[in-house]
């Protein structure tokens, strides 16, 4: 099994440029094989935010909202239904029709999160979590659409062509061992110092896999 070994954390820079992190040197024998992996995760999530008033309650079955209402039925807790007509006869179509799947609504003392959406006649159908009702009520419902941030990447496609014991390795929400190396680098690189050892030393001692002679 392969040994992995953290070097470092840090916060990437905001604009397209080398950085230098200094790190522990690590002794590694000719001939070895080794990976230099970096794990980049998406920036904090911006939300752009905007709200409307709804009636909203909670019916023992399934109905369909009427103009300026938003229910929850006992029935189908894990569903929030909105008129696309608010309390302020606002149409909120545009809105409603940028909420996604990840999205949160917060109104009637409860917070929940998008898991699915379906449009009909004017209504749209959130799939929430979690599936527990807020008081019912005239309340004032934030929408949070959650805009990606993209990750930059360098690559240098062909950069590893020559020589070719060295490969580029890549994957987007992929395990590690899914990934197929390539000749192309991707924006890490390091730093090697030469080390000559004599081959007259004999290792003496063994302790946490260093040794000494």
């Amino acid at each position: 099994n392969p040994i992995v070994t953290q070097v470092a954390s840090f916060d990437g820079p905001i604009s397209a440029e080398w950085i230098e992190i200094a790190v522990s040197p690590l002794l590694v024998a000719s001939g070895a094989v080794f990976d230099l992996s970096t794990v980049v995760n998406e920036p904090p999530a911006s939300p752009t935010q905007w709200n409307g008033n709804w009636n909203y309650t909670t019916p023992n079955n399934d109905t369909v909202p009427i103009a300026g209402a938003a229910n929850q039925s006992n029935k189908t807790l894990g569903v929030v239904n909105f008129n696309a007509e608010d309390a302020d006869a606002g149409d909120k179509t545009v809105g409603l029709d940028a909420v996604a799947v990840g999205d949160t609504i917060a109104g009637a003392g409860r917070t929940w999160t998008v898991q699915s959406i379906a449009v009909n006649a004017g209504v749209y159908s959130f799939g929430v979590s979690p599936a527990l009702q807020g008081t019912a009520g005239l309340d004032n419902f934030v929408f949070s659409v959650i805009v990606p941030t993209p990750i930059e990447y360098a690559v240098d496609v062909d950069y590893n062509a020559d020589p070719s014991n060295i490969k580029g390795l890549f994957i987007v929400d992929g395990a590690y061992e899914n990934i197929t190396p390539d000749d192309n680098q991707y924006g890490v690189d390091i730093l090697v110092q030469e080390a000559v050892i004599s081959d007259q030393w004999e290792i003496v001692a063994v302790s946490e896999g260093l040794a000494g002679g």
